[in-house]
């Protein structure tokens, strides 16, 4: 349970960048031994999905708005890619960190990213 609360730190909207570099530091220390590894990069994985999640929804209401607001998205696209640059941090090699990011799926995020693009794409 710590585990999962110190990737949960993560994603708060008050993790400042020195809040994440010290949570960051405190994972790669702990992920030195190997439960701890597995533990850990099992919930920053599930903590990337997450956030991929709310990523699609805030950019599928900025799109249903028409708004060109990208604030509310860009924060959650933010955390998730801080989660796995973290991943990529604890990854051994190349290899590892492909099986390790194919159990988030982050396809629909792709579309809704697409789908925002052409909408922009659109209005100008």
């Amino acid at each position: 349970e710590h585990l999962r609360n110190l990737a949960n730190i993560l994603t708060v909207d008050s993790c400042s960048d020195d809040t994440f570099n010290k949570a960051t530091s405190v994972v790669v220390n702990l992920s030195k031994v190997s439960d701890n590894r597995v533990n850990l990069l099992k919930e920053l994985c599930r903590a990337a999905e997450t956030l991929g999640i709310r990523a699609v929804r805030d950019l599928r209401s900025q799109s249903l708005n028409g708004t060109n607001k990208a604030e509310k998205s860009a924060k959650s696209e933010m955390k998730l890619l801080r989660v796995l640059k973290t991943v990529s941090n604890l990854a051994d090699n190349a290899e590892d960190l492909a099986s390790l990011t194919a159990t988030v799926n982050l396809t629909e995020l792709w579309e809704a990213l697409f789908e925002c693009l052409k909408q922009s794409n659109s209005l100008t």
